[in-house]
Parts: C-alpha cells; sequence; structure tokens
C-alpha cells in the first residue's frame, strides 16, 4: 500500500446557488483541487489549503467537503480518499465557515439597534402626534372605553392570581368599579367646575375601580380611570382635585390618544420581529401598555401647566397638589404601591416646584361631608 495520491477522485459538485448537483472527476495539481465536469470542463478550482473536511458520511465511505468561506459542496465517491487529502491539505481539519468577525457583528447589531431606537423614539412619537388627529371622536371614544375596560380586566386577572377565583370577566369590570352612589355625587361635584373648563369634543367620563394600586391615567376618548389606592393615599380634596386636574389636561391635549396610537404600533413591531403581529402582542399590547405608560418630560410639564391652570380657573387652591408631590417623592420606595404612580407619572423636585409655584390661594374642592363620601366611594 502506498500513501500517495491518486491522479484523480469521482465526485459529485454543489456550487451552493442552485439545487443541482453535477457528477464531476476532481484532478489534484501541484496547489488546487481542479473539479472537472463529465466532458472535461473545469468548473472551479479549490487551493488546497481552502479544502476543508466535512464529515464521512454513507456506507461507501464518502467524503463531503467545503471550501473555506464559500458555499461550495464535494461530495468524493472514490474511497481511500480521506488519507491522502490529509497530506495534500494542510487546513483540512479547520472549520469551513467561521462566520462574521465580532468587529462585524457589534458594528451590524448597533446599526440595527440605531435603526430600531430611531423608530421607536423619534419616527413613531412624530407620526402619532399626526395620527391623533386623524381619528374620529367616535372611534376615540370606543377606543378609549375598550382600552378602559381592558385595564379593569388586566387588574381583575391580577386580583385571580390571589384569590384563584373564576368568574365571568364582564362582571368582573362591572364588579370592579366603585359606584357608591355619594361618593359618585361628591365626585362630580369635585370634577365639574375643573372639566367645564376644557376645550374637548368628547365628554370626560371618570371611572373609580376597587384596587389598592395607587394610580391613575387618562385614557383616549375621555376617559380617567381612578384606583382605589390613589383616593387612600390623598389627604385633602385638593390633591385629589389637583391629580384630575392633571389627568384632564392630558386629555385635552391629545396626549392619551397619541401614546396609545404609538404604543399600539411599538406592540405591532414587536409581533412583527416576533411572527406574531394580528395576535396577542398586538391585540393585548394596548392596555397593557396604557397601564405603564411614561409620558415625556414635556408632556407632564405642560400638563402639570395646564393642570394648575384649570385648578386656578375653578377657583381651587393648587398648594396640597405640590403636596402631593413632595409626599410622592418622600415615600418614594418605602412602598411599593407609590411606584406605580411614579412609573406613568415621575415625581420630579422640578415638578413640585411648579406646582409650588403657584399661588396658594383659593378654596377647597369639597366639604368635609362630601369628602368622606368620597373617600369611601368604594365601600
Amino acid at each position: 500500500m502506498t500513501d500517495r495520491a491518486p491522479e484523480h477522485w469521482d465526485g459529485r459538485y454543489n456550487d451552493g446557488l442552485v439545487a443541482a448537483a453535477y457528477v464531476v472527476r476532481v484532478a489534484v495539481s501541484a496547489r488546487d483541487l481542479e473539479i472537472r465536469g463529465a466532458e472535461g470542463q473545469t468548473h472551479t478550482s479549490w487551493p488546497l489549503d481552502e479544502v476543508r473536511f466535512i464529515e464521512r458520511g454513507g456506507a461507501h465511505d464518502h467524503l463531503r467537503l467545503a471550501r473555506a468561506e464559500h458555499p461550495d459542496r464535494l461530495t468524493i465517491t472514490t474511497p481511500g480518499a480521506l488519507a491522502a487529502l490529509e497530506r495534500l491539505c494542510p487546513a483540512l481539519r479547520k472549520i469551513a465557515y467561521k462566520g462574521p468577525s465580532w468587529r462585524a457583528v457589534a458594528i451590524g447589531s448597533a446599526a440595527a439597534l440605531a435603526s430600531f431606537a430611531f423608530v421607536f423614539f423619534v419616527l413613531l412619537p412624530l407620526l402619532a402626534r399626526q395620527a391623533a388627529d386623524w381619528v374620529s371622536p367616535e372611534l376615540e371614544a370606543h377606543l378609549g372605553n375598550e382600552t378602559a375596560n381592558a385595564i379593569i380586566s388586566i387588574v381583575s386577572r391580577l386580583d385571580d392570581l390571589k384569590t384563584k377565583s373564576e368568574t365571568d370577566q364582564s362582571a368582573k369590570v362591572k364588579s370592579r368599579e366603585c359606584r357608591a352612589s355619594q361618593g359618585i355625587a361628591a365626585l362630580k361635584q369635585l370634577a365639574g367646575p375643573i372639566e367645564a373648563q376644557l376645550h374637548v369634543s368628547i365628554p370626560v367620563r371618570i371611572r373609580v375601580v376597587n384596587s389598592p394600586i395607587l394610580n391613575a391615567m387618562a385614557l383616549p376618548g375621555g376617559q380617567i380611570l381612578v384606583f382605589r389606592g390613589l383616593i387612600d393615599f390623598v389627604k385633602t380634596p385638593n390633591e385629589f382635585a389637583g391629580v384630575m386636574a392633571h389627568e384632564m389636561a392630558h386629555i385635552e391635549l391629545h396626549h392619551p390618544i397619541e401614546i396609545a396610537i404609538e404604543r399600539s404600533a411599538n406592540a405591532f413591531l414587536v409581533g412583527l420581529v416576533l411572527g406574531d403581529v394580528f395576535g396577542g402582542s398586538a391585540m393585548a399590547g394596548m392596555g397593557q401598555a396604557m397601564i405603564s405608560a411614561r409620558y415625556s418630560r414635556d408632556a407632564e410639564r405642560a400638563a402639570d401647566a395646564r393642570g394648575i391652570m384649570l385648578l386656578e380657573g375653578a377657583s381651587l387652591n393648587p398648594g396640597p397638589f405640590a403636596q402631593f408631590f413632595k409626599r410622592l417623592l418622600e415615600r418614594e420606595g418605602a412602598y411599593s404601591d407609590v411606584a406605580s404612580f411614579l412609573a406613568s407619572h415621575p415625581a420630579t423636585e422640578e415638578r413640585a416646584r411648579l406646582a409650588a409655584l403657584a399661588p396658594a390661594e383659593g378654596r377647597t374642592a369639597l366639604g368635609d361631608n362630601d369628602w368622606k363620601a368620597l373617600k369611601a366611594i368604594c365601600d
């Protein structure tokens, strides 16, 4: 027996561009494997230092080879070729494809992230502000009502995880709303003078949700959800009036419909990436996105400024609203439920100072009895 390479081997060649495989004869030269067709024409030549062994397969000792960093594939069907190839090809056992360098991966990843960041944080907010003007009042009202119901259902499901209760979702939405008649009357008395100043096409609808979450949120269609946890947290009627004026200001400034459009588009893009375009991520994303929605600093400043104007226009003392922010800042971190309000309405010292600059004069929003009724609206 000799270790010397034969002049040629039989095999099959695939160029990696089409599925067809060609019957070939592989001739060995000083530096290359010359891959020739049945008629003697040359398909390609592989430098010996670029020949890579992939695997041994089949019952006839066939060898599968590749060319480094190329899509070509070659199967040698002549038995006993491996020993000769190991002598002829110095890099036979190295990997066939190293893939892109870490630098190329880093540059490509950075470019992709920059593109997504531009879409999410620049393009979508801009388009949302433009699209908000195209939404009809009827459509916005329907969207707001459905979103509010979805959020209340989400809160109900969270409670179900604790109580393991299972009831009809529509019944949950109704049972979760606080409807004590005297409390509702007090709420209307407090909110009426503020709402009367708004320039809106849809009447404001305030719904109180029986949940310990410390939050209030403005939704499309003039909907405002107030959670029992917020009513428990505020100490005076004017603190609560300040929060209501702030949320109504968001509605007047079209912030809820803008962020709803933006977050829905985000959910659509996430669904597109995950292969769930019209499924759960897009459809269920609205309610969840509005719960965690965080307005921009400019939007919060605008709502604060307009909210204080609404308080002053209703002859209400805005001073307690500044105290509300200060108490949030003092208790941040000490109470986990406080963080739920801060997540969507970050209480910065700047905002507290802005509220404190308003003249501390005006009436109290509710008398003692009405305030007690409002505090007990969920009883």
